[in-house]
């Protein structure tokens, strides 16, 4: 057996998928001199995601009438192992997730069953069985499904007759394809997705500027700017909280010294946020120890609740990524451009990059030079060398609190498609075609589970030969949502297919 699962791997060796095949490599020594017992968590989810675990009715532990209709799309990032999956049990269909684990015990080991996020997972797989099943913080019991021993070890020694599946699913018809195909047609059709995803973001603004209210059309834009500061954990948090206290409420506050500034603003978003509770003063820094505790007197006095449980801070977040971190670069931002305005100070930025793409040898550096201004960090800032004010570990270098991937982020989803509607209702060709500029010179945005998703589907040997330039996520997640959402069709039929052949 030994030998024979060597070979499986050896096989899979450029078809596994990227964020699992570290795992599998390492593992050669380990594991595959061992029983497969010891099967890695990994192993599990790539089975289940090839479709190499049959997924019989009678594995469903107590229930009978159970049938998996999707089995999911793999998650690679936190959360539950596999979204959007379909079930039904007997007459009812259930949407949901599908968490995946060697023990069954290992949901009440990894408290999951404390983890709101995971209310929504409809089947617990797992391969050795335990006395208590899974529930979740409403106390309901989760669909349970025992992975079958021996189905699954067939699976590991007989490679050779699971490959041709394998070839049909990892990476994907469409990297399949792509290895003959011209990375110039198939980077034009990430292009056409791309400007497709700009157009359609631009008409969520369409309206707008239907009327001539400057005011709303400041509010608006400070709120798009706020969901994507805020994206993706916090998002609809931003946004909810940019409604409740406006631009203009804010922007009031800027003529108070900057101390009290600080206390006015900080106290208002860190309290209905439910954070300035959080910490014990004792907790916090000693050089910000001063005006937390100031924050605490200033909420109090409020008498303001904090939001619903909706809009509080629940996930852990990277330390970079920390709302306090976040709302204190947005409240720089804010501090720079309130002489001409949020409106006006971006239409100036845009403007001047559109002097810049027709003037300078390298219009990147200096765009990215322009839009870093518009971000400043005074240099006394507590949390220039901090991750978050109730951690005392100083880093070694300085950490931008909105770095230049936030102001991609920023400016792909809310300023190039606010604007680019406000071009258009106004007739702005010069304008309209500096945004498409943009899009297509500025370096791409960080990744996400969408994209590292499309890079696996695509093949990562022909993926990686294209420019990153902002368009190239834009394109592969709106392809995403076009195509690979929909499990009805799957990849056997899937009509992009056709259009990467032409």
């Amino acid at each position: 057996m030994d030998q024979k699962l060597y070979h499986l791997v050896d096989c899979l060796d450029d078809s596994i998928p990227s964020h699992l095949g570290t795992d599998f490599y390492s593992l050669k020594s380990d594991f595959f001199m061992k029983s497969y017992p010891l099967i890695p968590e990994l192993w599990l989810h790539f089975l289940w995601n090839a479709d190499l675990i049959t997924k019989n009715a009678n594995q469903f532990v107590n229930r009978e009438d159970t049938t998996i209709l999707f089995k999911g799309w793999y998650n690679s990032s936190w959360g539950p192992d596999f979204s959007e999956a379909k079930i039904t049990t007997g007459p009812n269909e259930l949407f949901g997730s599908v968490e995946i684990h060697i023990n069954e015990s290992d949901w009440f080991n990894h408290k999951h069953h404390l983890d709101d996020h995971y209310n929504n997972v409809i089947l617990h797989v797992f391969l050795n069985p335990s006395k208590n099943p899974a529930i979740n913080t409403l106390g309901e019991i989760i669909n349970r499904y025992q992975i079958d021993s021996d189905q699954l070890e067939s699976v590991l020694i007989h490679p050779q007759g699971n490959l041709k599946k394998l070839k049909d699913t990892v990476p994907g018809k469409c990297g399949i394809i792509l290895i003959n195909t011209e990375n110039n047609h198939f980077e034009r059709l990430i292009q056409q997705a791309a400007e497709l995803r700009l157009i359609q973001k631009a008409k969520a603004f369409k309206a707008l500027f239907l009327n001539d209210n400057y005011k709303i059309w400041e509010s608006e834009l400070y709120q798009s700017i706020c969901r994507s500061l805020g994206y993706a954990s916090y998002a609809n948090i931003f946004e909810h909280l940019a409604k409740k206290l406006n631009y203009y409420q804010v922007l009031k506050f800027y003529d108070l010294s900057i101390r009290q500034r600080r206390i006015e603003v900080f106290s208002r978003w860190f309290g209905y946020l439910g954070l300035i509770d959080r910490f014990a003063i004792d907790q916090i820094l000693d050089e910000s120890r001063r005006e937390w505790f100031g924050l605490q007197q200033t909420w109090q006095s409020l008498n303001q609740k904090v939001f619903s449980d909706e809009f509080q801070i629940k996930k852990p977040s990277r330390p970079l990524n920390h709302p306090v971190r976040r709302l204190t670069g947005l409240f720089y931002h804010i501090e720079q451009i309130k002489f001409n305005g949020i409106f006006k100070s971006w239409l100036s930025f845009l403007r001047q990059c559109q002097k810049t793409i027709d003037n300078s040898i390298e219009p990147v550096v200096s765009i990215q030079k322009q839009l870093n201004l518009l971000f400043p960090q005074p240099e006394w800032e507590p949390l220039s060398h901090v991750f978050t004010l109730h951690q005392a570990k100083k880093t070694k270098y300085k950490n931008k609190l909105i770095g230049r991937n936030r102001q991609l982020i920023i400016l792909v989803n809310s300023i190039l498609p606010y604007f680019l509607a406000w071009a258009r209702r106004n007739q702005d060709i010069d304008l309209e075609k500096t945004l498409f500029k943009l899009f297509m010179l500025l370096p791409t945005e960080g990744s996400n589970h969408k994209t590292k998703f499309m890079e696996f589907r695509f093949n990562s040997k022909c993926s990686g030969k294209l420019k990153r330039r902002l368009f190239y996520h834009q394109g592969l997640i709106q392809i995403h949502d076009d195509f690979c959402k929909s499990f009805y069709e799957g990849c056997n039929n899937c009509s992009f297919l056709n259009m990467l052949k032409k």
